[in-house]
């Protein structure tokens, strides 16, 4: 019998690990769990929570990986977890993956490679819905209406620490703390490696291939 997928995806910014875990949630019927794009939704209604997130992500820094956990274990508790999930850019660092194994067993690790260049082309030019998380680019994912959602109708906007000097520090925050979590992984036998600077598509189909589901 299948056991539940438990899937964790990382990479480095603007790789494409939000596209992919939607697709992945259609695919495989199991919730996605993104503790940026729940903050952004905390920004876009003003709250105290998202006004204190706000402070950190113009500054290209991480909120504080208590604030984090606490969120991540209040979800995992809801009952559409019981089946499987996929966490899009959680955990982020080795202290957070050790909070995450007091909560759940992961069952794949999906990484998904791309150059510093890469990161930066991509996210110069990316736009992002602050309602439903979808992404877009200027030339390699244009929506069909320009400023506007395909999938909800919302306003995109260019998020703040889509700056390049705010994506250099990002990419700085990820070598140093976000890659050693692929080397556990590795040793655990689950790390499922994707070339991330394919076409979506076939990004996506590289990774159905790896979790065994064609």
């Amino acid at each position: 019998m299948q056991l539940p997928y438990k899937i964790v995806i990382i990479g480095a910014p603007g790789s494409g690990k939000g596209t992919q875990a939607r697709r992945l949630t259609k695919e495989l019927g199991i919730p996605t769990l993104s503790p940026g794009q729940m903050y952004r939704e905390e920004v876009s209604k003003g709250t105290e929570l998202g006004k204190l997130v706000e402070r950190y992500t113009k500054q290209g820094v991480m909120v504080p990986e208590e604030i984090t956990n606490d969120l991540i274990a209040y979800r995992l508790g809801e009952p559409d977890f019981a089946n499987g999930f996929i966490f899009d850019g959680f955990p982020r660092t080795l202290m957070q993956m050790g909070a995450l194994e007091t909560m759940s067993d992961i069952t794949d690790a999906i990484v998904l490679k791309i150059s510093d260049k890469e990161s930066v082309r991509r996210l110069s030019d990316r736009w992002v819905c602050d309602k439903c998380g979808d992404s877009f680019h200027t030339h390699l994912r244009p929506p069909q209406v320009t400023g506007i959602c395909d999938n909800c109708g919302h306003m995109l906007k260019h998020r703040d620490d889509d700056r390049p000097d705010v994506i250099q520090r990002r990419l700085n925050t990820y070598h140093r703390d976000t890659e050693p979590m692929i080397y556990y992984y590795e040793r655990k036998g689950l790390v499922r490696s994707i070339n991330g600077e394919a076409p979506i598509e076939e990004v996506h189909a590289e990774i159905l291939t790896a979790l065994k589901r064609i």
